[in-house]
């Protein structure tokens, strides 16, 4: 493929072999191998998504949070690369599966990782962030027509009231996040490491967002009788993390990503794609989930 032999010129690899590993709503991947090593090949959204992560990482590791894969760069030292009109970036390769968040100590290992990439980017500039892409307000004004399609039993007034609610939601304070922190944007590598990748899209909110992300999708992918155990997990080795974790804050975070969630799924009804109704079930089954004080 010309495509993959110009991207091997450009990042001055072998030789190389192409493996399609997915092809998203907003993403294409690639895991590429040549005769020194393995990389992530991901299609970006333009230029300004892949400086912006670039930024990122850079400033992580100046924190000393290395649980992201490196990003590489072009013989000329550029971040990207551009190959008739689609923007690439080049990661390193960490093979590995999703953790398990019903594998006793998990939880746990995904509470560490978020608490220490909350720590390390307290302090992260956000000069280059690109618009919040699944911002509340919005995503439902988008999608609330499909609302009922969803087959929920809320109707679509409430539904809007409890959007409005969440839209409100006042952040404590704005720093950057991940914006995406469940399992499937974790890698539990075969070095035993787990870590953090895909920061396409960080965005300026509440702190406890990416908490709230890691809590919900860890207990939405446990099986029902876990869940309850893995989210107590998460919370108690927070707290030991965390000192004065505010219970209240994190569960409006959560109540956050969840409606974002739905909006989502709302604005997807009647289209073809990702499973939308079962999603949005998981989704609107969580909103009646509390955290303990």
């Amino acid at each position: 493929m010309e495509q993959m032999r110009e991207i091997s010129r450009r990042y001055g690899l072998g030789a190389v072999t192409a493996e399609s590993v997915r092809r998203g709503t907003v993403a294409a991947v690639w895991r590429l191998r040549d005769g020194a090593g393995e990389y992530l090949l991901r299609t970006l959204t333009g230029p300004e998504q892949g400086e912006m992560e670039r930024r990122i990482v850079r400033h992580l590791r100046s924190r000393g949070f290395s649980a992201t894969p490196a990003i590489l760069e072009t013989t000329d030292g550029s971040s990207m690369t551009e190959i008739g009109g689609t923007w690439y970036q080049l990661q390193t390769y960490r093979p590995g599966p999703r953790p398990d968040p019903a594998i006793p100590g998990m939880p746990e290992r995904i509470a560490q990782l978020a608490a220490a990439l909350t720590a390390a980017l307290d302090d992260c500039p956000a000069e280059g962030l690109l618009p919040d892409r699944f911002d509340l307000a919005a995503l439902w004004a988008r999608g609330r027509e499909g609302w009922e399609a969803l087959g929920l039993p809320m109707s679509l007034q409430e539904a809007d009231r409890a959007v409005a609610e969440a839209a409100a939601l006042p952040a404590k304070e704005r720093r950057v996040v991940h914006g995406d922190l469940g399992p499937w944007n974790m890698i539990c590598t075969e070095e035993g490491e787990l870590l953090v990748v895909d920061f396409g899209e960080a965005h300026l909110a509440d702190p406890y967002f990416d908490l709230a992300a890691a809590l919900g999708g860890l207990r939405n992918h446990c099986p029902g009788e876990k869940r309850d155990a893995a989210a107590a997990a998460f919370l108690s080795e927070c707290e030991g993390l965390m000192p004065g974790l505010d219970r209240g804050r994190l569960l409006g975070q959560l109540r956050l990503w969840l409606w974002r969630g739905l909006a989502q799924c709302a604005c997807w009804a009647g289209g073809t794609g990702p499973d939308w109704t079962a999603m949005a079930g998981a989704l609107y089954r969580s909103l009646s989930w509390t955290i303990p004080d």
